[in-house]
């Protein structure tokens, strides 16, 4: 059994939402995000393999923490290269569960994580560059593993890309 807990913080770090559970937790968050909002993730275990979703609209990863994980939401700029309908709304499902051995075992893409984000600590799956052209999400290192495969054109979500130049 592992411990966890989902919760939505603003920009002042004060408790907007909170759901804590053993083994599988879901938090519905049934407001607009504002800037300086983030999510956090709290773990008993300091290092365990999760199913994690931090926006239906992305879906979920199946990840491997190391510790207590703060997702900040993503506003302007930082957005664009996400689905322009993840955190966009009054109504958000935010969910994490345990893996199973089996889950864990799988044959999958290791490297994929819809969850990831630059800066982000504890997460794996993690994608980081020297450079991130011009610090524009549509270059961010986390591109490369969000899954998002569409190569026929060029900018925002779903046509970000990665690397310099190229």
């Amino acid at each position: 059994m592992s411990e966890l807990c989902l919760k939505v913080l603003d920009a002042d770090m004060k408790t907007l939402a909170a759901e804590r559970g053993e083994d599988e937790v879901n938090l519905v968050f049934s407001q607009e995000y504002k800037e300086g909002d983030r999510i956090v993730l709290e773990t008993a275990e300091k290092e365990s393999y999760v199913w994690l979703q931090f926006d239906d609209a992305l879906g979920r990863a199946l990840v491997y923490l190391t510790g207590n994980v703060t997702y900040h939401i993503p506003f302007g700029e930082k957005r664009i290269n996400l689905s322009p309908k993840a955190f966009w709304g009054r109504k958000h499902l935010i969910s994490v569960r345990t893996a199973k051995d089996f889950e864990i075992a799988a044959y999958r893409n290791l490297a994929f994580n819809v969850c990831d984000q630059h800066g982000i600590e504890n997460l794996y799956p993690h994608a980081q560059a020297n450079v991130e052209t011009r610090g524009e999400s549509v270059f961010a290192a986390q591109n490369a593993i969000d899954g998002v495969t569409v190569n026929d054109c060029h900018g925002e979500w779903p046509y970000e890309s990665w690397g310099i130049n190229q």
